[in-house]
């Protein structure tokens, strides 16, 4: 599926922050990385893309990235955000 998912380049935000756990938990980071920054140029507000780019970035150590994802998903879903925040403290956050 991620073979033919990469295949179409997909622009969707969403698709891509799925896209990218999928490869972190597969060991593609790099691969992942790439779709993190394609999604990042997307940027909506919709809070699941918002909670699926944090927890992306915090699976890769990118606390900073992961902390404005955080800030972006409180403004637009405040109790989700502060349901996520112990996330913020897990410096591995490990795939689950």
């Amino acid at each position: 599926i991620l073979a033919l998912v990469s295949a179409v380049r997909p622009q969707d935000d969403a698709v891509l922050a799925n896209l990218a756990i999928g490869r972190i938990r597969r060991g593609r980071d790099a691969e992942a990385e790439a779709d993190l920054a394609r999604a990042r140029l997307l940027w909506r507000s919709d809070p699941d893309v918002l909670e699926s780019l944090l927890r992306a970035f915090m699976m890769l150590g990118r606390r900073t990235d992961a902390l404005e994802a955080w800030a972006r998903l409180h403004r637009s879903d405040p109790d989700r955000a502060m349901s996520l925040r112990p996330l913020l403290a897990d410096e591995a956050a490990a795939p689950e």
